[in-house]
């Protein structure tokens, strides 16, 4: 199995979260005061707001990630694919 799956799904659940208006004022202000999500949650949710708040040390961030990728295969150094 390669890294571009989790990287594929973390992908969009960031879009689908990203542009999924909130609903009803009881939400959380923050990842860290939802207590239902799961860790893979929180962590998008951090993701997110950190691209929200600061886009373009965000948008420097993922060029950075750019020479990492082969095609859709993003390959990490120090790290082997499972």
């Amino acid at each position: 199995m390669s890294v571009t799956r989790p990287v594929n799904i973390l992908c969009i659940i960031s879009l689908i979260l990203l542009f999924t208006p909130a609903i009803g004022s009881s939400q959380p202000r923050n990842a860290g005061d939802a207590e239902f999500l799961s860790p893979l949650e929180h962590a998008v949710v951090s993701e997110i707001n950190k691209a929200r708040t600061a886009p373009k040390d965000y948008a420097s961030l993922l060029e950075q990630y750019k020479k990492y990728y082969d095609k859709k295969l993003l390959k990490l150094p120090g790290e082997t694919p499972e």
